[in-house]
């Protein structure tokens, strides 16, 4: 399989555009699970916050919170959207066969790599208040 960032000395290597396609259904799945998760940790935060009567542990809380409403009401939902419209690109550009692919493949990658850079700090900040609540459970 051809990697997205795969070049030669002269030509940018083009993925198919099912590889394409497979990988946006990929991170609409993570969507969902990130959701249902998110779900989760805030019954974390709401049911253990009591706890933490430390001033230290509450700017922590507050700092989890913040981010737990970041992710949930702006950045998933962002993500999310932009996939689904990309997803529309794809469908109309397999319809059309026109010479927007180039452009397209350049957007999916910019898109991977947001998914991927937002996961990451995800799964630092599940780590991270899954290990803050252990204090208490």
């Amino acid at each position: 399989m051809i990697s997205l960032n795969s070049t030669t000395d002269r030509h940018y290597l083009q993925p198919s555009l099912a590889d394409l396609h497979n990988k946006s259904l990929e991170c609409l799945s993570a969507i969902v699970r990130w959701k249902r998760e998110l779900h989760i940790l805030q019954k974390f935060l709401d049911r253990y916050s009591s706890k933490f009567p430390a001033l230290e542990d509450k700017k922590r809380l507050d700092h989890f919170q913040n981010l737990m409403i970041y992710y949930s009401g702006e950045l998933v939902p962002e993500i999310n959207r932009k996939i689904r419209l990309h997803e529309g690109d794809l469908a109309r550009l397999i319809r059309e066969k026109n010479g927007r692919i180039t452009k397209y493949i350049t957007e999916h990658r910019e898109l991977m790599e947001q998914v991927a850079s937002f996961s990451k700090n995800y799964d630092e900040y599940r780590h991270d208040l899954y290990e803050f609540i252990e204090r208490v459970m």
